[in-house]
């Protein structure tokens, strides 16, 4: 796996781009892919969304903070500051909450103790976009995300954004739009054997090809399924 300078690992910590794995398999290709992608959308001035998706698990979390961590081109050239939003959210009465985090990752820190009224989203769009002007070179990424109405809250804004979904059908609507890109991971959603290996090695087990080909098939391949499995097999799941 390639080294990252402090200067890359200071903007990451910063923008709250999830850490490195202990364990786990760097995905060379995949990155290369999706960082040519990210590139795109920070120099198109009409398409400046990318929506990376799949099944659950396949590790698109993992592949997107990979590829901002180890493709030096992107941070310092491309953009300046990245600000990392984790969703979740399944109640639409919530959904301020993450246009409001939004804003305050933007604010400098004399701003931080600003209050917003959860009630009024013209006034908390009105606000981003304020922040946004001051902040011009700055990529989002927004994980998990299930509410197409999450997704309409930043429609019309040009600001660069990666969005991670297991649930594509929320941006069917963009599907004839100019304004975004879409990355699906295809078949690399699915570990290979030798990926399985790498995994399992890295857990400190030694597999055969017998049980390498077992775990492919009960698994489907998925890497979240098999970490799991490998931290069961060394007892270091919580129960």
């Amino acid at each position: 796996m390639p080294q990252t300078s402090k200067f890359i690992e200071n903007i990451l910590r910063k923008g709250r781009v999830p850490p490195k794995l202990r364990k786990h398999v760097y995905r060379t290709e995949v990155i290369k892919r999706l960082s040519k992608e990210i590139v795109k959308i920070s120099n198109e001035s009409i398409c400046h969304w990318l929506v990376v998706h799949g099944m659950p698990g396949c590790g698109k979390t993992c592949l997107v903070s990979d590829t901002l961590r180890f493709s030096p081109e992107i941070l310092g050239h491309y953009y300046e500051k990245i600000v990392w939003l984790t969703d979740r959210t399944t109640d639409i009465s919530k959904l301020p909450n993450v246009f409001i985090n939004a804003i305050v990752m933007l604010r400098s820190g004399q701003q931080l103790q600003k209050t917003y009224p959860e009630n009024n989203p013209e006034f908390l769009l009105n606000e981003f976009i304020y922040e946004l002007e001051c902040n011009s070179r700055t990529l989002f990424v927004i994980d998990d995300v299930y509410l197409s109405d999450c997704v309409r809250f930043f429609e019309g804004l040009s600001c660069s954004i990666i969005w991670i979904t297991s649930n594509k059908e929320i941006f069917n609507w963009l599907q004839e739009e100019e304004t975004s890109r879409f990355f699906n991971l295809g078949d690399d959603e699915y570990f290979s054997m030798t990926e399985i290996n790498k995994l399992s090695k890295l857990h400190g087990l030694n597999l055969n090809k017998s049980q390498l080909f077992e775990l492919a098939k009960n698994s489907g391949g998925n890497p979240a399924f098999l970490g799991k499995i490998f931290r069961l097999a060394l007892g270091q799941m919580e129960m």
